[in-house]
């Protein structure tokens, strides 16, 4: 029997978050953002003069590659996908109650139709300081709702639900005896209320019994 501690699912998020701190404590003290403002024109109009200017973060260090930094952040990323989806094909036999995958799989292909259709608005609306920050707003805002619901709304759905009658938790973990249990459990109903005269359950006999 393997058992199963509070580290064993602890690593999968302190390891990853530890590597990517690690790598964004050093980008920063190698080549950290600086602010700066440069001035786009200026005119003058009865006395009064505007100036038109940009803002912007840029790499104090010019000479650092930004893709030293950028390229592990996606390496490690990646690897945390594929190493999700084999963790979710190991547990595919596992009830839906008890594991993501299916909702996963969802919240994937909902944040890849996010992506299909912001990163073109996007493009569209490059020119555009108020537009382009309204649509990488909402295509975070998007992506983390999306998948905040695909994982906990489902798990919200079964609590509330509960077992059906007559499977027992260690019945509900795997799919085929979910299935076994709940196939039982509507048959024996069902010869139960064959039995019965007019239909009546054996707490219905006792309750009409009572009065």
């Amino acid at each position: 029997r393997n058992k199963i501690t509070a580290w064993t699912s602890a690593h999968a998020i302190f390891v990853p978050l530890i590597v990517d701190v690690t790598i964004l404590t050093v980008w920063t003290l190698v080549d950290s953002l600086e602010y700066e403002r440069e001035e786009e024109g200026r005119t003058v109009e009865a006395g009064i003069v505007t100036i038109e200017s940009i803002g912007r973060c840029r790499p104090s260090n010019g000479n650092v590659n930004v893709w030293a930094f950028l390229g592990p952040l996606f390496a490690n990323h990646i690897g945390l996908v594929l190493w999700t989806h084999w963790l979710l094909y190991q547990v595919r036999n596992v009830s839906n109650r008890y594991q993501e995958n299916k909702y996963l799989g969802m919240a994937a292909i909902f944040a890849l139709e996010v992506a299909v259709v912001g990163i073109p608005i996007l493009v569209a609306a490059q020119d555009s300081v108020e537009a382009t920050y309204f649509v990488i707003s909402g295509i975070v805002a998007l992506d983390n709702i999306g998948v905040l619901s695909f994982i906990f709304i489902p798990k919200i759905f079964f609590q509330m639900k509960g077992l059906e009658e007559g499977v027992t938790v260690s019945e509900s973990i795997m799919n085929d005896t979910h299935k076994h249990a709940v196939a039982r459990e509507s048959s024996r109903q069902y010869a139960v209320s064959s039995d019965s005269p007019s239909g009546l359950t054996p707490s219905n006999r006792n309750q009409d019994s009572e009065f």
